[in-house]
C-alpha cells in the first residue's frame, strides 16, 4: 500500500502533464451592475450599464479541467433616485435627484473552469477587484435645467472588493467563446471609518457580465 500510493501520485502527475495546455487571449463585454445598502435607504435603486475589457490566461491540467485567470478593467455601480437624496444633500423635501454611483476596478478573477465535450463551460471562483476610482454624480431633475455635480470618494471605499463568481458559457471549436457570469461582494465595499461616520451604512456590489473571448496564443 505504501508503494502503491506514490505510484498513483506519479501516474496522476504524468496524466496531467499529458493534457496540460496554456492559452492566452483577449476578452470584453457588457456589465450590468447594481449596489445594495444596509440599512436599506428609502430610494429606488436600478442597474447601471458599463463594460469590461482585458485579457485572460488559461491552464488546462486535465482534458476538461482548467484554471483560468483574467485581468480586466471593469466599470460597476448603480443608479439611485428619490426625494430622500434631496433631503440629505439640500435639506429640501420636494427635490428630486438622480445619483449615479460609479466604481472603476482592475479585476482579477481566478476561476476553476470545466469544459464539456459539447462545448458547454462552467466556472466558479473568487474575483479580486482593485479600486481605480470611485465617483458619484448627482443630477437635479424637474422643471429647471438638469444640473450635475460629480464628487470623488475613493478614500471612503476599500482598496480591494472581494467577490465570488459563478458562470456558464459556450466555446466553439475555433476557441471563440461566449460567457455569462454573476459575481457579488462578500463584504461591504466601504471603509470602517466611512461606515462608522454614516450610521453604520454598508454597501455591496453585484454584477452580471456578458462576454466574448478569443484566444490569441495556445500551446
Amino acid at each position: 500500500m505504501k508503494k502503491t500510493l506514490p505510484l498513483l501520485v506519479i501516474l496522476l502527475c504524468i496524466s496531467s502533464l499529458a493534457f496540460s495546455q496554456i492559452k492566452f487571449g483577449v476578452k470584453g463585454g457588457f456589465n450590468i451592475s447594481t449596489v445594495s445598502f444596509d440599512p436599506d435607504p428609502d430610494l429606488d435603486i436600478t442597474p447601471l450599464a458599463s463594460f469590461h475589457l482585458g485579457g485572460f490566461f488559461e491552464y488546462t491540467f486535465q482534458e476538461s479541467m482548467n484554471l483560468r485567470a483574467e485581468l480586466m478593467y471593469s466599470g460597476e455601480g448603480g443608479k439611485l433616485t428619490g426625494e430622500t437624496i434631496g433631503q440629505i444633500i439640500d435639506n429640501t423635501e420636494d427635490l428630486d435627484l438622480e445619483l449615479k454611483d460609479k466604481y472603476s476596478f482592475l479585476s482579477l478573477p481566478v476561476l476553476f473552469k470545466y469544459n464539456h465535450s459539447s462545448g458547454l463551460t462552467l466556472e466558479a471562483g473568487p474575483t479580486f477587484n482593485f479600486l481605480l476610482a470611485a465617483r458619484f454624480t448627482t443630477t437635479r431633475k424637474g422643471e429647471d435645467a438638469r444640473e450635475s455635480i460629480s464628487v470623488d470618494f475613493d478614500e471612503s471605499v476599500k482598496g480591494v472588493d472581494l467577490k465570488f463568481a459563478i458562470g456558464a458559457g459556450y466555446e466553439l471549436p475555433s476557441g471563440l467563446s461566449f460567457n455569462l457570469r454573476y459575481s457579488a461582494s462578500l463584504s461591504s465595499i466601504y471603509t470602517d471609518e466611512y461606515t462608522e461616520t454614516n450610521d453604520g451604512l454598508e454597501g455591496t456590489l453585484s454584477l452580471f457580465q456578458i462576454s466574448t473571448a478569443l484566444p490569441v496564443f495556445a500551446k
